[in-house]
């Protein structure tokens, strides 16, 4: 006798976060990329996949009514005996191999009331059968699901998932074209492949086919690279999407060829935090994909994030016994490549960056002026067209990081003076360390001057501006900050 599932109980076990709402539909969409792929169809008879979306149907919405559902179709191998027994199976073993978890269909309850399945399926004896039921938590095996002969129709399967609950109908994008954007970001992966099935999406009378519009739109501009982190394998696929298809710059990590979760990229890369423009002058937003079988394996159960890959992960390292890979440390290895695909264009953002530094400087802060010599260092992280107030924050603090540096390297100079055994190369590093000194010496002059040029202008205007009694406080005030000058510039 095998184990029983609570299914109502196994539902409410399973983790579907809200921000998460089309996560239903790309399980039953990734279930048909596998069916297609198991059917071995031949050449003449290619695979394909159609998502039809549900909307509410009411006529008082000016825009896209809300979404209420999906039909999700394809001409895969169906739900024969052995995909049937998989299919009830909680964590089914059955597309281990392919990455499966044995829990997407849980997902559909979790989000909608209800799925209604039917399918078609040559058996073992050439017979076609079909079996159609409702899954929904009250699904009992020995009641739904049994087979039936049919003489029309073809293997494939039907599934639709009905009736979106309301916290998560609340997250799904209205806009057709959002959607399909979704659908191909997460699947872009399978996408790549030359033997990918045909996917379309109907919605409001229109139909999208997915697979033309990335062969077109994302194809043509994709780049690639392999890297290593310690001796963990992965890759890395970057694609210049129109402006159009998304708003952000973004890299997503994918596990088992399907997206998961994603980064900002303006959030590392400043000059990435608006839209970009090629060699040819047109507009677009990049997008790189990360992949690896350390990806696939740290992936959770409902593939919304992946474990053991924190920020930080001295204490997970401490308390576990393999390897692990910090989420920053393969995100800074990602950032390597896009900056080397984007070379020429992040070069061209930069300089029109390093005019405005310059000008800001001419004009506002000269005690900055050194800082244009090193502007190399600290370009990158402002944004393509700063302010004055960002340039500001982004010269002082680069500034203060000179500074830093300059008195942790005095001190060490300071502490090996008695223990020269190279005189040569430490003469040249002092000589550096004072060239660099003076620097900053003379940003402090300036900065000084600057400020006494302001303080100058505001008595004058005082002086002629007020009464006398106050003027004449205004000309003592000034006689006294000339004769501290005087004082400062020859002590």
């Amino acid at each position: 006798m095998s184990i029983k599932i609570d299914l109502a109980n196994q539902v409410r076990q399973t983790s579907l976060p809200k921000w998460k709402p089309l996560l239903p539909l790309f399980e039953a969409v990734m279930n048909s990329f596998e069916a297609i792929k198991e059917a071995r169809l031949p050449e003449n008879s290619p695979g394909q996949i159609t998502v039809t979306i549900k909307r509410q149907a009411d006529l008082f919405h000016d825009d896209a009514p809300p979404v209420v559902g999906f039909l999700i179709e394809d001409n895969g191998i169906g739900l024969d005996d052995r995909n049937f027994e998989s299919f009830n199976t909680a964590f089914s073993s059955n597309k281990q191999a392919i990455g499966g978890k044995g829990l997407g269909r849980f997902t559909w309850l979790k989000a909608f009331d209800r799925a209604h399945i039917r399918s078609t399926f040559v058996d073992h004896d050439e017979t076609l059968l079909t079996r159609e039921f409702d899954f929904d938590e009250s699904y009992d095996l020995d009641t739904r699901g049994l087979p039936k002969p049919t003489e029309t129709g073809a293997p494939g399967t039907t599934v639709e998932l009905i009736n979106f609950r309301q916290d998560y109908r609340d997250r799904v994008p209205k806009a057709t074209d959002v959607l399909v954007q979704k659908l191909i970001e997460h699947f872009i992966l399978v996408l790549l492949e030359p033997d990918c099935p045909i996917l379309i999406v109907i919605d409001l009378g229109q139909r999208y086919n997915l697979k033309e519009i990335f062969e077109r739109e994302y194809k043509s501009s994709a780049s690639a690279r392999d890297f290593t982190i310690g001796d963990v394998p992965f890759q890395v696929h970057g694609f210049r999407l129109p402006t159009s298809r998304t708003t952000k710059h973004k890299l997503v990590y994918a596990a088992d060829q399907r997206a998961v979760t994603s980064d900002k990229l303006e959030d590392y890369v400043p000059t990435l935090s608006s839209r970009l423009a090629d060699e040819s002058g047109n507009p677009f937003f990049y997008l790189a994909i990360v992949q690896s079988p350390y990806l696939s394996e740290h992936v959770n159960q409902i593939r919304s994030d992946f474990a053991l890959t924190s920020e930080d992960a001295d204490l997970e390292l401490e308390l576990s016994d393999e390897p692990l890979i910090p989420r920053g440390e393969i995100r800074d290895k990602v950032i390597e490549f896009i900056e080397e695909d984007l070379e020429t264009i992040i070069e061209s953002v930069n300089a029109e960056k390093f005019e405005r530094v310059k000008r800001y400087v001419h004009q506002n802060a000269p005690q900055y002026k050194f800082l244009l010599r090193h502007a190399h260092s600290f370009l990158r992280r402002l944004s393509p067209r700063p302010r004055n107030s960002e340039i500001e924050t982004v010269l002082h603090r680069e500034h203060h990081r000179r500074e830093v540096e300059l008195k942790r390297e005095s001190s060490k100079i300071i502490r090996e003076a008695d223990k020269i055994d190279d005189y040569e190369g430490y003469h040249k590093r002092l000589s550096h360390f004072i060239d660099n000194y003076n620097e900053l010496g003379v940003s402090a002059l300036a900065q000084y001057v600057s400020h006494r040029k302001i303080i100058l202008e505001f008595l004058k205007r005082a002086i002629s501006h007020q009464d006398g009694k106050i003027s004449t406080r205004a000309s003592c005030s000034s006689t006294r900050l000339s004769h501290e000058v005087h004082l400062r510039r020859h002590s």
